[in-house]
């Protein structure tokens, strides 16, 4: 079985930024980050 490594980012939230909404938009942002990571990984093999 085949198992794919990844490197997570990190989310940050100023505090002048710090409403549930930015905190919603950076995990969404971070989660198509990391689908796209492992979209490509997945092409390579």
């Amino acid at each position: 079985m085949k198992s794919i490594e990844l490197s997570l980012g990190k989310v940050n939230v100023s505090i002048e930024n710090f409403s549930l909404s930015n905190i919603e938009s950076q995990a969404i942002s971070l989660r198509q980050e990391i689908f796209e990571k492992i979209i490509k990984d997945i092409e390579k093999n």
